[in-house]
């Protein structure tokens, strides 16, 4: 999105989250269908708790920004740096719940190599995206989100 000036009012990055999510969740499965690896029962459970637990906080970081009157959509403009709720443990919950889902869901399935696949996530996500938000939103609002960065964690 341009803003008067012509400046565009937004981090700028490349792919949009859910899409480069789903990428790495794919990869988690086709290498469960290429390389099958046999998981003890309980796995599912533990699958289970993890998107249990990423929806959850996925959730209150969609909460949070829908309370701050800001998008969630990294393509539209901030309007604020939200620093309420699950904001206060960590900036990226959303992302984190991303990373649930590719661990948690293949569990379900019986597939280990969604938590293979994860750290590569945590890179992309980290070098492609975040980082590129993290420059738009210091630039845009200056000491009060670089403070926010020094206190709080990217990941939990």
């Amino acid at each position: 999105m341009m803003t008067m000036t012509g400046a565009r009012d937004n981090s700028g990055i490349p792919i949009h989250p859910p899409v480069l999510a789903l990428i790495h969740l794919l990869a988690a499965f086709a290498l469960g269908w290429l390389v099958p690896v046999k998981l003890p029962p309980w796995a599912d459970y533990f699958g289970w708790v993890i998107v249990l637990l990423g929806l959850g906080v996925a959730f209150g970081g969609l909460r949070q920004l829908i309370l701050a009157h800001t998008s969630p959509d990294p393509h539209s403009p901030t309007t604020s740096v939200v620093t309420t709720g699950i904001y206060r443990l960590m900036r990226n919950p959303i992302y984190f719940g991303y990373l649930c889902m590719v661990i948690g869901l293949p569990l379900i399935f019986g597939i280990p190599w969604g938590i293979i696949v994860a750290p590569v996530q945590v890179y992309f996500f980290n070098r492609i995206i975040i980082s590129r938000e993290e420059i738009y939103l210091a630039g845009k609002f200056g000491q009060e989100y670089l403070d926010y960065k020094s206190r709080v964690r990217r990941w939990l």
